[in-house]
C-alpha cells in the first residue's frame, strides 16, 4: 500500500528540542534492491516524521483526496496549501 495508515506510525524520540513524533512508513524505490545488493541486512526502513498539527490531520488528507480525485490539475495547488502548512 502506498499510502499511510494510522496503525502504521511508529513514535519516535528526537531529543529534547524537538521531542517525541510519530514518523510514517514511506516506499522508496531505490530500496527494493537492497536485499540482493546486501543480503545481511535483515531489516530496513524509511520513515518520515510529520510536520505540524494542521499540516497532519488537515491539509494531508485534503490533499491525498484531491490528488485521487484530480491528479493532474490538484498538483500545483495541493503543493501550494502545503508549502503553506
Amino acid at each position: 500500500m502506498w499510502w499511510a495508515i494510522a496503525s502504521d506510525r511508529l513514535p519516535v524520540d528526537f531529543g529534547p528540542d524537538l521531542g517525541r513524533r510519530y514518523c510514517y512508513p514511506l516506499m522508496l524505490e531505490e530500496m527494493r534492491a537492497l536485499p540482493q545488493m546486501f543480503p545481511s541486512i535483515s531489516h530496513a526502513g524509511f520513515y518520515m516524521a510529520g510536520v505540524n498539527w494542521i499540516t497532519d490531520w488537515l491539509i494531508t488528507p485534503v490533499i491525498m483526496g484531491s490528488l485521487l480525485l484530480w491528479p493532474r490539475r490538484a498538483v500545483r495547488p495541493m503543493a501550494k496549501l502545503l508549502w503553506w502548512g
